[in-house]
């Protein structure tokens, strides 16, 4: 009896050694997953700091260098655009900034942030909305982009139609001069798909 008494009571000590080790388990356990999500906080926080403290950096490397190009470019002129719905405004005022671009031998990914300095007025108000659409579609604002909105915009295609309609049926006129009718040819020409 007294051996079955002294087994039971090893049994209920191993017993209560084992539950405690279990517990000690699940404590540590606990301590792990407390530890490992600490860790990533941790890691989380250092991260944000670091965005935060590059965010609050002056911005060095775009601003400085397109600051010269903008005063260069500024040298020559260049008109504003306030949004005139003028196919000829509009496509005079394309020219005008191409031919600056060509003497400065502007490089291409300055075009677009020049351009964009010299809109105005509601020009402004519909290209401020437009570069948040192209933003948020993850799409790089260089001045073919700006070209192709802007000529959406400011060149409906039922009047690239209608010019190229013109130009499909151009006739000389038997008493106008042939400098005239040249004239308005490549004026219409440039709008024509077909050639």
């Amino acid at each position: 009896m007294f051996a079955a008494a002294h087994r039971e009571f090893q049994v209920g000590v191993v017993f209560r050694a084992g539950l405690a080790a279990a517990k000690s388990w699940e404590h540590c356990g606990e301590v792990v997953q407390a530890r490992q999500e600490q860790e990533k906080d941790a890691a989380i926080a250092t991260t944000i700091a670091a965005v935060l403290a590059q965010l609050q950096q002056p911005k060095q490397g775009i601003a400085e260098t397109a600051q010269p190009w903008i005063v260069e470019f500024g040298k020559h002129h260049p008109p504003g655009f306030k949004g005139t719905f003028d196919v000829q405004v509009a496509e005079d005022w394309i020219t005008r900034l191409e031919k600056i671009f060509n003497i400065l031998e502007c490089p291409f990914e300055r075009k677009a942030q020049m351009v964009i300095y010299k809109i105005e007025g509601e020009a402004d108000r519909w290209w401020k909305n437009t570069e948040l659409v192209l933003q948020a579609n993850g799409t790089l604002i260089t001045w073919e982009v700006f070209k192709d909105q802007f000529f959406l915009k400011y060149f409906p295609r039922s009047m690239t139609d209608e010019k190229e309609a013109k130009f499909l049926t151009i006739k000389q006129a038997m008493n106008k001069p042939f400098d005239k009718y040249l004239v308005r040819y490549i004026k219409l020409f440039r709008n024509s798909t077909y050639l």
